[in-house]
């Protein structure tokens, strides 16, 4: 069987990753599915891999890893330019951390359901967000697909990110480091722009995002979809960091947007937007950190195929 498959896995991403694709492997040869593989070797790798592997002729990329390795494949797949995107498709088989980009489409935690899935090869269209930023006063482009997070929102990515394997493997990292997080996050003036939406103000946290789950199970956008065409934008303004602690229920059960608080802000749009900062920051897409204020944030519409 042909499926035009070409794995790409991530051997730190998830807990007890080795055992798991040794079986698929066996499970993949068992059912007589060709396919082709990669390991990934360091952060990056995949970026840099990608025109590699579609001037193979592969079209079907599939993730084994979290939501940092699809990150990078999106990245490899947007910034080449011998394959047009229209030819590509993303399938995805979750085995990371937070796996927030599958949680909205609700794919199954089980590699055989997976593949079954994927080998059916229904295709969604989704949103893809595009960012311009300058990193160590070079120029950069950057692709998303779920959500890009400031200020404390990007914290709790980072302090995360800087943890063993093992710890990010536990579901209950994410709250654990959004806790610590509070003890030392600051609040910094920054300016939001969009044809139909400014705001400026002192910030604790910024979510502009296609799907609705970021940071390991978090819905800080919890009406958003992922492919109408527009940002989903959350706003935890000038608050105190009691009240974060006296809502995380909310942030996680979906109920967040019934929060009523001057500072606490929602809005939606379909245009481009700014993100400028009063001083040095960075931002998370995806949970990957990138970059420094200001960011000018856009969005290919329809742009990506997924295998859903």
């Amino acid at each position: 069987m042909n499926a035009d498959l070409f794995f790409i896995v991530n051997p730190n991403s998830g807990n007890d990753k080795g055992r798991i694709w040794k079986e698929i492997l066996a499970y993949l040869d068992e059912k007589g599915i060709e396919y082709g593989h990669y390991l990934t070797k360091s952060a990056g790798d995949a970026i840099v891999n990608i025109p590699r592997i579609l001037a193979e002729g592969y079209r079907n990329l599939i993730v084994l890893g979290g939501d940092g390795t699809t990150n990078e494949v999106v990245n490899g797949i947007f910034s080449q330019t011998e394959v047009p995107y229209s030819e590509i498709s993303l399938g995805s088989i979750p085995m990371g951390t937070a796996n927030d980009w599958n949680r909205y489409y609700g794919w199954e935690n089980d590699y055989k359901a997976s593949i079954e899935r994927l080998l059916k090869h229904n295709i969604t269209k989704q949103d893809v967000g595009v960012v311009k930023f300058s990193e160590n006063g070079k120029q950069k482009t950057r692709y998303f697909i779920n959500s890009i997070g400031f200020g404390f929102d990007a914290e709790i990515v980072k302090m995360t990110n800087e943890l063993s394997h093992e710890q990010r493997g536990k579901e209950i990292t994410y709250l654990l480091s959004l806790l610590k997080c509070l003890l030392k996050c600051k609040k910094h003036n920054v300016t939001i722009e969009a044809e139909d939406f400014k705001f400026s103000s002192k910030v604790l946290s910024i979510s502009i995002a296609n799907g609705k789950y970021s940071g390991g199970g978090m819905q800080q956008t919890p009406e958003a979809i992922i492919n109408d065409g527009a940002y989903d934008i959350s706003i935890f303004g000038d608050i105190g960091k009691f009240f974060v602690i006296r809502n995380v229920s909310r942030l996680y059960n979906g109920t967040v947007t019934q929060i009523k608080n001057k500072n606490v802000i929602f809005a939606r749009t379909e245009n481009s937007i700014k993100v400028t900062y009063d001083s040095p920051t960075f931002a998370e897409t995806d949970g990957e950190i990138i970059g420094d204020s200001p960011y000018e944030i856009s969005m290919i519409k329809g742009g990506l195929n997924v295998i859903d």
